[in-house]
């Protein structure tokens, strides 16, 4: 028996994954940016409860722009910062703060979860510029009318867990 992370497999198992791994991250498997969505402000309030339920949703949605694509470490710095300042501005610097500190410890992009760096691909992209063929994904999107601007709904994920299966590849 092997620990994975907090989970515990046979060596059966481990190369059974080992293989569907390998078989899906083929040449036959192309990472694909997804079209862009908003979950706002991820398994977090958008505002105060019952006062101001969006007060700083709008700060979300910027932020997840970014995520949605991905990039560099210095990128992801750059949007966390750019969300806890627009929160700050907003006039709630503490949420600016918890915030801030949220989103750089859970919004890695090695996890497979709905708000990880570089959430819009079909695969856990590690960090990195974005590359020729990335771009003219992202162009292609904008071209469709699929991207950020202005063509979303911020929608929660009804079953994660279908999620979470579909992202663990990752991109090469």
């Amino acid at each position: 028996m092997y620990r994975i992370g907090i989970w515990f497999a046979t060596l059966e198992d481990m190369l059974a994954i080992k293989i569907v791994l390998i078989f899906l991250q083929s040449s036959a498997f192309k990472p694909q940016l997804c079209p862009f969505t908003s979950d706002g402000c991820s398994a977090s309030p958008n505002g105060i409860p019952k006062l101001q339920e969006q007060a700083w949703v709008d700060c979300c949605v910027e932020h997840d722009k970014k995520y949605w694509v991905g990039g560099t470490k210095e990128e992801r710095l750059s949007a966390d910062k750019a969300l806890g300042l627009c929160i700050f501005k907003k006039g709630y610097p503490k949420i600016a703060e918890l915030y801030f500190k949220s989103v750089r410890m859970g919004g890695v992009p090695y996890l497979p979860t709905t708000y990880r760096w570089g959430y819009g691909w079909n695969c856990l992209r590690p960090y990195g510029p974005l590359t020729d063929k990335e771009k003219i994904e992202i162009l292609k999107m904008q071209i469709a009318g699929l991207d950020y601007n202005g063509k979303f709904e911020i929608k929660t994920i009804l079953n994660p867990q279908n999620y979470y299966e579909a992202n663990l590849l990752v991109c090469k």
